[in-house]
């Protein structure tokens, strides 16, 4: 799925690598799923401080010493000391020094995937058990509130799990999990697609997680601006992705009615569409 999100960027700045980064973070794809990283280092000798943001479409976490999506953002944002072999080449004081190294969440995205590191050197899998939850608060996470030094709320909701079983990278089944309108969820399954308990989806060893953000903000400038494809605002961008889940959940149904198999149809209900 990452690799099919990166394609879509590519097609959406039509495959040129070379256009500047600005450019690149205004095509659709990247308004819907893009967000900015900030390294932080700061010398412990002239206290000044480096900073580098990065551009990403997904978060990857690790799960060493973590059992909970929390505790693995936790571990993301520590801080790090830099020293020893690894001392930090201060330009300002033109040597090696001792620094402190910390990452966090500049540009929290609209919808936020997180790829949960389960496979050692691209091929042992890691079957750890990871707590993850209906809503997650990344506020704590973000600059503004790391330089502050208070939380600022940015909540985000689950509606999109995908599961990888399998022993390795180079083996195993994928399927996948989506939350409808109607909040109730439904496990795709190959051409299979029934609803299913929502203790099903948390008891899952997740691999790849899909949050939409419950308070998009209004965009800063003139993005709107910018003529189509783009969006004229977050919210149109939240509802795009939605959108694209919907079409996929809605195909899988058909195909299922097509070949004389249950639908997503329980107990009267019809099965949510995204407006």
């Amino acid at each position: 799925m990452l690799g099919f999100i990166d394609a879509m960027q590519m097609s959406a700045i039509g495959f040129n690598r070379k256009l500047a980064r600005p450019i690149q973070e205004t095509s659709m794809i990247h308004r819907i799923f893009g967000g900015k990283l900030r390294s932080k280092i700061t010398c412990s000798a002239c206290q000044k401080d480096s900073t580098i943001l990065e551009s990403f479409l997904d978060m990857s976490l690790e799960l060493k010493n973590s059992n909970s999506l929390e505790q693995s953002l936790v571990n993301f944002c520590r801080v790090e000391r830099l020293e020893g072999k690894n001392k930090y080449s201060c330009q300002h004081c033109k040597k090696l020094t001792e620094a402190s190294k910390q990452f966090s969440i500049d540009a929290p995205p609209v919808i936020l995937i997180i790829h949960v590191k389960r496979f050692k050197n691209y091929m042992e899998k890691i079957n750890k058990e990871i707590a993850v939850k209906d809503e997650v608060d990344i506020g704590q996470f973000t600059s503004s509130s790391i330089d502050r030094r208070s939380k600022k709320s940015c909540k985000y909701n689950l509606f999109g799990v995908v599961v990888h079983r399998g022993y390795d990278l180079y083996s195993g089944h994928y399927y996948a999990y989506i939350k409808g309108m109607n909040n109730l969820w439904y496990v795709l399954n190959d051409e299979s697609v029934k609803e299913v308990p929502a203790a099903r989806v948390f008891k899952e060893h997740a691999y790849i997680l899909l949050y939409s953000r419950k308070d998009v903000p209004k965009p800063k400038g003139g993005l709107e601006q910018i003529e189509e494809p783009v969006a004229k605002s977050n919210e149109e961008a939240a509802k795009t992705a939605k959108n694209m889940m919907a079409e996929i959940l809605n195909f899988k149904s058909k195909t299922n009615e097509a070949k004389g198999m249950p639908s997503s149809k329980q107990d009267g209900k019809q099965m949510a569409v995204y407006e």
